[in-house]
């Protein structure tokens, strides 16, 4: 049986041991695999397919363009048998019999799942920090080289953005900040916060699209707000604005534009411009005591992008106080449970990378996607934000709330 001990010191001090490599490390479990799975006498591939599949599920939750649910992360059988080759298949049901990692089996089938995650049992354990084999390096090379190569090939905004994110660097001030506590902070948020860092200073660079919507995906979009203050691009100082409340806004788009003026549109855009949206229909539902995120996520989860957003608790004052923008979601969702997620998202994309960005760029100013917004050099954030504005007006006929966020680390 594998036992728990190490907990956080062992995390803190194998986090600055991955800080301290020169190069991408391999993240086990700090586990002697060879005595804990002496009867099933796993061969010289296997070990190492055991690190593979624990490092895959490590770095699932950092760069997963779906994001996690409920802390599980995708990961497709398929990626792990191209890096961990076919022993990964039996060592992550070892890993799953252990109880060292967990699968999400709503969506499980077979032998696959969609989402997975190192248990509380694994996360006690710490984990080792290895030299990555050159196999190993080349099959991780590959994935991304590929990966990258179709999303440059996507469009000029595209390869504009790829170019950009290579001069992307850290302000030196983010290594001690990491290796302290997070407010609300677990031992497996820490070390990933330390990965991320640790791929933008050894250029390590992810950087892909979603075909469906066009939404950019990069070491930078993924990277926690709270530590973008210490991005550099050019070496230069960065700023972030974005749209308050963007999709939402979106969504005020879709639903009244054949309405001219109406009483519902001029109270609901009121409530998105001023950033409140989420508070006004949770509020209405009487869950207005939740903290902010949680009620972001109370709408998206439940309403916008649910499979069936009628049995969420908030739909029956959505009826009540915007039945014309609840009519739009209804009718949108005929096409299918995420038919208004990718509507929303697709019109995102095509205003921020089809309209903003090549305009940004005939101006000189290079930035990356943030999806509803953009990181820029400080000196070009006012210019930034006047154009968001400019160009989501021109295709919604809404002038959005565009806020900018001082990303400038003191």
């Amino acid at each position: 049986m594998v036992e728990g001990g190490g907990g956080e010191g062992m995390w803190r001090e194998a986090g600055g041991r991955v800080l301290g490599s020169k190069q991408a490390p391999l993240l086990g479990l700090n586990v002697d695999w060879e005595s804990c799975l002496s009867e099933l006498r796993p061969t010289a591939k296997e070990l190492l397919a055991l690190d593979v599949v624990i490092h895959l599920i490590l770095h699932a939750r950092i760069y997963n363009r779906r994001g996690g649910l409920n802390g599980f992360s995708s990961l497709s059988m398929a990626y792990i048998l191209s890096v961990a080759g076919e022993p990964g298949r039996r060592v992550l049901q070892w890993l799953l019999g252990l109880k060292c990692v967990e699968c999400d089996n709503r969506y499980r089938k077979g032998d696959k799942a969609l989402g997975y995650l190192l248990t509380r049992r694994a996360l006690g354990l710490g984990f080792s920090v290895k030299p990555m084999p050159p196999v190993i390096v080349e099959r991780l090379g590959l994935h991304w080289q590929k990966r990258r190569r179709a999303t440059v090939k996507a469009g000029p905004a595209y390869a504009a953005q790829w170019k950009c994110l290579q001069t992307v660097t850290l302000d030196p001030a983010i290594w001690p900040v990491l290796l302290q506590p997070t407010t609300g902070h677990d031992t497996a948020k820490t070390v990933h916060r330390i990965l991320m860092a640790f791929h933008i200073e050894h250029r390590n660079w992810f950087f892909c699209h979603d075909e469906k919507t066009g939404r950019c995906f990069s070491n930078v979009s993924n990277f926690p707000s709270d530590l973008r203050q210490y991005l550099r691009i050019g070496g230069q100082q960065t700023r972030e604005c974005d749209i308050v409340n963007s999709q939402p806004t979106l969504l005020c788009s879709l639903a009244y534009r054949a309405c001219g003026e109406h009483p519902e549109r001029d109270a609901t855009l009121r409530l998105v411009r001023d950033g409140k949206f989420y508070s006004a229909l949770c509020g209405w539902a009487g869950k207005g005591d939740l903290p902010h995120k949680k009620q972001k996520r109370m709408v998206f989860a439940g309403v916008l992008f649910a499979k069936d957003h009628s049995r969420s608790e908030l739909w029956p004052a959505v009826q009540e106080r915007v039945p014309v923008m609840a009519g739009t979601i209804t009718a949108a969702k005929l096409r299918g449970a995420n038919a208004l997620a990718l509507q929303l998202q697709k019109l995102e994309a095509d205003i921020m990378l089809g309209r903003v960005f090549p305009r940004l760029t005939s101006l000189g100013i290079h930035g990356i996607s943030l999806h509803d917004g953009c990181l820029v050099p400080s000196e070009h954030t006012t210019t930034a934000a006047s154009v968001i504005a400019e160009e989501f007006a021109a295709v919604t006929g809404i002038t959005p709330t565009v806020r900018i966020k001082d990303s400038a680390a003191a």
